[in-house]
């Protein structure tokens, strides 16, 4: 073990434990951000998950994406990024993943808000998730711990974006 391995993150062969950050509207008085750490933790014990906040006003998407932009580029290359303010839960609007040129992989609703901070990274690609890749049993309206969660989990295992959406 390097000295400083306790405070810069344990190695994972020569990598660095895999880093996700999580920004939702969802508040703290529920379970719901915890519900969503665990699906990604099911995944990889050893993420390093990095709270943005989950005190966005609901369905605020500007002020998101505000809080994204200027916060992305301060993450370690390469942090994988679920980010969820959604006003349209529930419907069918398209889950998607962002790659940027610096690494990092932004994971959240098509509705806009993620791509001032991913074009700040440089956008690489587009994918729209595939959900048939995904665990067959989902909610109708939590598709941050049924959808996103298990993409963020299976990037941070070394899966690669394109494998997980089209």
């Amino acid at each position: 073990m390097w000295p400083l391995d306790h405070v810069f993150g344990e190695r994972l062969g020569s990598k660095l434990r895999p880093v996700i950050s999580l920004l939702t509207d969802f508040g703290l008085g529920d379970p719901y951000v915890a519900q969503v750490k665990a699906v990604i933790l099911s995944y990889c014990r050893d993420a390093a998950i990095i709270d943005l906040t989950h005190e966005v006003q609901a369905f605020n998407e500007l002020q998101a994406a505000f809080i994204l932009k200027v916060s992305a580029p301060h993450m370690p290359e390469g942090t994988i990024h679920l980010c969820v303010i959604d006003p349209g839960v529930g419907t069918r609007r398209r889950g998607i993943i962002l790659e940027t040129a610096r690494g990092d992989v932004f994971i959240g609703p098509d509705t806009g808000f993620m791509a001032p901070a991913a074009e700040e990274l440089g956008v690489k690609a587009a994918y729209v998730i595939d959900e048939s890749k995904l665990p067959a049993r989902r909610s109708e309206t939590f598709h941050a711990r049924d959808v996103f969660a298990h993409v963020a989990g299976r990037l941070a295992l070394g899966a690669g974006p394109r494998e997980l959406g089209e």
